[in-house]
């Protein structure tokens, strides 16, 4: 972990990083010391992935999953919201 991302982390803030020589952009969102939530270009996917770091588990989303998924979030926010 870059210092960057420790510093960021102990403020509990979202970090947002784009790289100057392949013009890639990263979120990195820390939930606790041992959880986070990262989108980033996944080498071996070949495109951008949304991976939940939980810990001892993993999970990661492609672009395919996340178009099938993002149509449940306004349901999921008002389950979550309205109970």
């Amino acid at each position: 972990m870059t210092q960057k991302q420790i510093d960021i982390f102990k403020q509990k803030k979202i970090y947002k990083d784009a790289s100057t020589d392949t013009n890639e952009k990263n979120l990195f969102i820390t939930l606790s010391h041992s959880k986070n939530i990262q989108v980033y270009f996944s080498k071996s996917y070949k495109e951008y992935v949304l991976s939940f770091n939980l810990g001892a588990k993993k999970f990661i989303i492609t672009k395919k999953k996340w178009i099938y998924f993002r149509d449940f979030i306004q349901q999921i926010d008002d389950i979550l919201i309205n109970q």
